[in-house]
């Protein structure tokens, strides 16, 4: 169901000139109006004419709304629509949306059974609604733990298999997200001069972002510490590469750090 077809439907039905719907978006407190050439219209949720609209409780001339009273954001845009009856829909004591009638084809004012139809048809539209609403967040629900699940494979991939071995050394890591996916990173690389390179970094942020930006500075890591062989350098080239390509309210906290196996030198920096 979509508040268009319904909006369709009365004006064929009740021989209206227009029906439209105004419904909140739970997201940013707001109410839009839905009508072909309406789309965009965008009233705050704190404007007198909503609460009046759910004091009501029941369909109401519109000049009710307006006698006695200026103009409000939402009353002036339905004024300038030649807007006749308002209908609240209301669910569990929330105004969720608002139906509105212009006037009739004949030039009739609305009827007592007109009213009481819609009375009872806003009960119907505010469970459509609801459901639709409930429908919808299920689905972003559902997009949403699909995405998680990529991240996670993502970091799974990116954590090292197997620890390096040596006789000069004995090596152990272990990472717990604290939610489903985290922006934790460590690994283990031996480079071409017989170091065995460290990092242990944590990303800002949690899920598909994270993971993306963990895997860019895995790879910009790695080719950095095996082409220059000053640890100085190779991470302030990282660090320049990785700032190039994230925003300004992304960023990763991370120690490197070389361990020579014939002198056991540990030279690290954080960064």
């Amino acid at each position: 169901i979509s508040s268009q077809s319904i909006g369709f439907t009365l004006t064929e039905q009740l021989f209206v000139e227009r029906a439209f719907f105004v419904t909140r978006d739970h997201s940013r407190q707001k109410y839009a109006l839905e009508l072909a050439g309406l789309s965009g219209e965008i009233v705050a949720s704190d404007d007198w004419f909503f609460a009046e609209a759910l004091r009501r409780g029941r369909p109401s001339a519109f000049e009710e709304f307006v006698i006695d009273r200026g103009l409000t954001p939402m009353t002036e845009i339905l004024s300038r629509w030649s807007c006749r009856l308002v209908v609240p829909v209301i669910d569990r004591g929330e105004l969720t949306a608002v139906l509105l009638l212009g006037e009739k084809v004949s030039g009739y004012k609305f009827t007592v059974e007109d009213v009481n139809l819609l009375a009872t048809l806003s009960n119907q539209f505010a469970v459509a609604i609801t459901n639709a609403r409930l429908y919808q967040e299920a689905i972003e629900k559902q997009k949403l733990e699909e995405e998680l699940n990529v991240a996670r494979q993502i970091q799974r991939n990116l954590l090292p298999r197997t620890l390096p071995h040596s006789p000069h050394f004995d090596i152990a890591a272990f990472t717990q997200p604290s939610r489903q996916v985290g922006g934790d990173y460590y690994d283990f690389f031996l480079l071409p001069d017989g170091c065995l390179g460290m990092v242990i970094a944590d990303v800002s942020g949690k899920g598909l972002g994270a993971a993306l930006l963990v895997s860019q500075i895995q790879a910009i890591l790695k080719a950095e510490v095996r082409h220059q062989r000053n640890l100085a350098q190779a991470i302030g080239s990282t660090n320049t590469f990785v700032s190039e390509i994230t925003s300004s309210e992304q960023f990763a906290t991370m120690v490197y750090a070389e361990y020579d196996q014939v002198t056991r030198e540990l030279t690290y920096t954080n960064a």
